[in-house]
């Protein structure tokens, strides 16, 4: 019989597992004219040049400002690091010419992002329209002198809650339009030179939320703009000769009151993907139009079971759920990823909200290169339909669905269907008293050891002809007291059950062991505890607990 860890050996057993696991270091990394932002435990592995963030943004201007490098990313790791401040981060890197993974970049707790990229000359672009910008109280200088900016996109920029806009565009003599639309300024008290020397600005688009109702300070605010027109004609001399330079027009132009800036509505939120060298990018923002790539709407007819997503057609192998992605609610995800056969990888799928979806049908069918897949966040509690959800997702070992709320779902039929390297799936949390379709669900799981099960398993609206052919070549299959399936006889729903002394079935009572977070190290000692309890001196696929370290093995 095999060993279950109990909680208490669980538990004593997570004690002694090293912090390192969980532990994430904030730090920077340059090398190669690159600064690479990071959140995680391998910060020594790093060759380079290596700074602790969080010091670094503490003393003021950072160190790293005096390395001359050309380019910045922010690692997919850094999106889970939450700075306080964003102040001075690039402040006169004049050799900086491209930022990358702003979208990493979370300021979800910042309240100062002043002189952030002040005297970046070298930059032409900048899109932060995904910043997280709801806390920010002081953006003055922030892109002060960046002399070579031609395009920035501050699409979404919550601005609710800045005080003071002191020369924040001071000296981009580059810029020829800026769309403010977003911006939202009842609390900025300061505008001083917010536009001063942009001698190239022709157009500033503001919305309905803005006003200088509470501006104290704005002289000079629009000094040197020669070249800026309001939207009903009224002209800047850049001196104040003819009309004043300071907040009085910093308005929308209209025949009764002019003013240096046109009217437009702020851009509307939309969820839409985007494919793009191999990767498949959801985003739900108002930047659909600047998005470089094939873009696709994501419309009511991919929300049917029916209906196939156009992206499908496109060579994918990675899929990214963006942050902005986190605020769109589907209906359905039914055959989202339906034979992107080449994809192997899915990327902050948290931001996947499916709150309100119903269907999950064919959601990732045919996903024959996704080794794993993290559904454990996923809210199921409306969804009923689950029909060949993972249909010959044939790299799969391990499914984790025990968080899945399934009492409104009808239908399972062929949900892991010829997912053939499947060896354990944990139905722990699963009530299927509404399921009235079982037939195929785990046709031809060949590799199929274990299906953990709880007492909200039901077969009570199953009938034969709704729960035939169940286990259907599953010729590994063992209930928890030992019931074995052959995979042609007694495959059907009858055995759909927990396996006991009195009456056989193919289901183990209980759940996985809570193993979470799953990361790759290397071996030492060459200890090994398996998910079953059992020791011994090598790895076999599926999860490992190794010198007290957790590892997935494919």
């Amino acid at each position: 019989m095999k060993r279950i860890f109990t909680s208490r050996a669980y538990l004593a057993l997570v004690s002694l597992m090293p912090l390192s696991i969980w532990a994430q270091d904030d730090y920077a990394v340059v090398k190669d004219g690159t600064i690479t932002f990071y959140y995680d435990n391998n910060k020594a592995s790093h060759d380079g040049k290596v700074y602790n963030v969080t010091n670094e943004l503490k003393i003021g201007i950072p160190s790293w400002n005096n390395d001359n490098f050309k380019t910045a990313v922010f690692d997919e790791s850094f999106s889970n690091y939450t700075p306080s401040t964003a102040a001075w981060w690039f402040n006169g890197c004049s050799s900086l010419t491209e930022v990358k993974g702003l979208s990493n970049l979370n300021l979800s707790e910042a309240t100062n992002m002043s002189y952030m990229f002040a005297a970046c000359s070298g930059l032409e672009k900048l899109d932060l329209s995904g910043l997280s910008t709801s806390n920010v109280k002081d953006m003055q200088w922030m892109f002060y002198r960046c002399s070579g900016l031609k395009e920035i996109h501050l699409n979404g920029f919550n601005t609710e809650s800045v005080e003071n806009m002191n020369q924040m565009f001071s000296q981009c003599s580059g810029l020829e339009q800026l769309d403010l639309s977003s911006f939202n300024t009842i609390n900025v008290e300061n505008m001083g030179k917010m536009f001063f020397n942009c001698n190239s600005l022709q157009t500033v688009y503001v919305g309905d939320e803005w006003t200088t109702l509470f501006v104290g300070t704005s002289s000079d605010m629009f000094m040197g703009c020669m070249k800026l027109v309001g939207g009903n004609g009224t002209r800047c001399d850049g001196f104040g000769i003819s009309n004043p330079i300071d907040a009085t027009y910093a308005r929308v132009d209209t025949s009764d009151k002019p003013g240096y800036f046109t009217y437009k509505a702020p851009a509307v939120a939309v969820p839409y993907a985007v494919v793009d060298g191999g990767t498949l990018t959801f985003y739900y923002d108002a930047n659909k139009e600047t998005q470089h790539g094939q873009v696709f709407d994501i419309a009511d007819e991919y929300s049917g079971d029916g209906n196939i997503p156009a992206w499908r057609s496109a060579t994918i192998t990675k899929v990214v759920f963006d942050n902005s992605f986190s605020g769109f609610a589907p209906k359905s995800t039914a055959r989202w990823f339906h034979s992107l056969s080449g994809l192997i990888e899915i990327e902050n799928i948290q931001n996947l909200k499916t709150d309100e979806v119903t269907s999950m049908a064919g959601m990732f069918y045919g996903c024959k290169s996704l080794a794993d897949i993290d559904v454990s966040g996923f809210n199921t509690s409306n969804v009923t339909n689950l029909f060949c959800m993972f249909y010959e997702c044939s790299k799969l070992v391990l499914l984790d669905l025990s968080g899945f709320d399934t009492r409104n779902v009808t239908t399972l039929t062929a949900m892991f269907y010829g997912c053939s390297n499947l060896k354990t799936v944990d139905l722990s949390s699963f009530d299927t008293h509404n399921v009235s379709e079982m037939e195929y669900m785990f046709f031809s799981c060949n590799s199929l050891r274990t299906i953990y099960a709880g007492d909200g398993w039901s077969t009570e609206k199953v009938t034969m002809n709704t729960g035939d052919m169940m286990f259907w070549d599953c010729t590994s299959l063992v209930g928890g007291e030992g019931t074995k399936c052959n995979g042609i006889t007694l495959v059907s729903y009858l055995y759909a059950k927990i396996d006991e002394f009195t009456s056989p079935g193919y289901f183990t009572k209980g759940t996985l062991v809570g193993i979470k977070n799953l990361i790759s190290i290397k071996d030492k000692d060459n200890v090994y505890f398996y998910l079953d309890g059992t020791k011994n001196n090598k790895p076999r696929k599926g999860i490992n607990v190794i010198n007290g370290k957790k590892i997935f093995i494919k």
